[in-house]
């Protein structure tokens, strides 16, 4: 299997099942591209699937879209998502919202590994974070949200980096699993390799930078 993957500074999308990869240490080939260099979308025009990341190839199937990624993997290895059946259908409903909703999040505080940024919180930006601490007090936080690390982390993981970045305000809970998620040694590689790019990608630039992202300082 390749997981294609985009820019580690910026690509929340990528970051989602590489954490899971990198974590279980699934026998998965990482493929890292320049999503901003004008190149990429003539790179997969003949694999006839969106010009979008993350995509993951096994063999002759193709399988775009992070939530199916995670879906599929899932099928091929254990500890993608929890054991416990109740805990997998919390976690596949979160990971569900997650993927279609919190729009205003998404677009108003762009992920970046490397900047604090300050901004004026908007409306919408404090509905989607009074919906996330709400879903939060659904999860048992042991000590991961479903028990051990699983997708359902890897899917709110740039949340984690959103919410440090903008400097947003989260429950209690939410802060105690988003400092056991920057411990993780997957976690600690993608900011590191994030950390490594050099390209800066203007209009994700949004707001005066008061700050550098905690786990970005030497």
């Amino acid at each position: 299997m390749k997981l294609i993957i985009g820019n580690q500074r910026y690509s929340s999308w990528s970051m989602r099942p590489w954490l899971i990869v990198k974590h279980l240490g699934l026998p998965v080939d990482i493929e890292a591209h320049n999503l901003f260099d004008g190149t990429f979308a003539d790179k997969f025009s003949h694999l006839n699937v969106p010009a979008k990341v993350p995509l993951l190839i096994d063999g002759q199937t193709l399988v775009w879209d992070s939530l199916a990624i995670v879906e599929y993997l899932a099928e091929h290895f254990e500890g993608v998502l929890p054991k416990d059946a109740a805990r997998r259908n919390l976690a596949r409903c979160a990971m569900a919202e997650m993927h279609s909703g919190f729009a205003a999040l998404r677009s108003e505080c762009p992920m970046d590994i490397r900047a604090i940024k300050k901004i004026a919180t908007s409306a919408g930006v404090l509905a989607d974070l009074q919906r996330i601490n709400a879903i939060w007090q659904q999860f048992e936080l042991d000590p991961f949200l479903c028990g051990e690390f699983s997708a359902i982390d890897a899917y709110f993981a740039p949340v984690a980096v959103r919410a440090s970045g903008f400097e947003l305000p989260v429950c209690e809970r939410f802060a105690t699993w988003q400092q056991r998620l920057f411990g993780l040694n997957a976690f600690k590689q993608w900011i590191s390799e994030g950390l490594a790019e050099s390209y800066e990608h203007a209009p994700y630039n949004v707001g005066p930078v008061i700050g550098i992202q905690p786990f970005a300082r030497a």
